[in-house]
């Protein structure tokens, strides 16, 4: 494995770690009931106190900004692989 490959490894995995954490806000900010968010949060695999902390831990700037870039990193180093 090349060290591109690897660092698209690594991209991929921390934006998982990103959508997983906006996913499970949205679960959190839309549900209109208990019910609702417990079957959402069983969907998306995860414990009632992880989507709170997620929900309350608002994303900094420079967070949002660097998601961005790890983005765009990922869609250069995959361009790359298929040309």
């Amino acid at each position: 494995m090349t060290g591109e490959q690897q660092r698209l490894e690594v991209i991929d995995g921390l934006l998982a770690l990103f959508d997983q954490r906006e996913a499970l806000w949205e679960a959190v900010s839309q549900s209109v009931d208990e019910a609702e968010l417990i079957r959402r949060l069983r969907e998306l695999n995860c414990s009632h106190d992880a989507a709170q902390i997620a929900a309350s831990t608002p994303l900094s700037g420079w967070t949002v900004a660097r998601i961005g870039e790890l983005r765009s990193e990922r869609d250069e180093l995959t361009a790359r692989r298929t040309d």
